[in-house]
């Protein structure tokens, strides 16, 4: 399932944030985190509201607020979801990384495209 191969290591952000409050966090926690290209926009009770890349983050204005630019289109997967429908919706959308939420739709970890390509090289084996 999507939670067995998922990690908790991700940048969140909150919506109110600014960009330049949100590339300061990203310095901040970044060292320790599966991948910063992309960020997780989450509510206060850690609901996926959004997402948003690094590159929109650097070529946007300091002072923007991430609801401004967020994408709110998300595509994610649940805790629940088998490997291979996880691994299906990354290949489909060109991800480097899938957003799990639990059946709160609340933000529990991420699936990256590494941990897809481990998962088919032991099935394989």
């Amino acid at each position: 399932s999507a939670g067995s191969i998922m990690t908790a290591e991700f940048v969140d952000l909150k919506k109110y944030m600014s960009v330049r409050e949100s590339i300061a966090r990203i310095r901040r926690i970044g060292e320790n985190k599966e991948t910063i290209y992309v960020c997780y926009v989450t509510s206060g009770d850690r609901k996926l509201e959004g997402v948003v890349t690094v590159k929109k983050l650097l070529l946007s204005n300091d002072d923007d607020v991430i609801e401004d630019i967020m994408d709110t289109n998300v595509i994610f997967a649940h805790t629940t979801d088998d490997q291979e429908d996880v691994s299906e919706k990354i290949s489909d959308y060109d991800l480097l990384a899938i957003p799990v939420v639990d059946k709160e739709s609340r933000l529990v970890g991420i699936v990256t495209v590494d941990d897809i390509i481990d998962v088919m090289q032991e099935e394989v084996t």
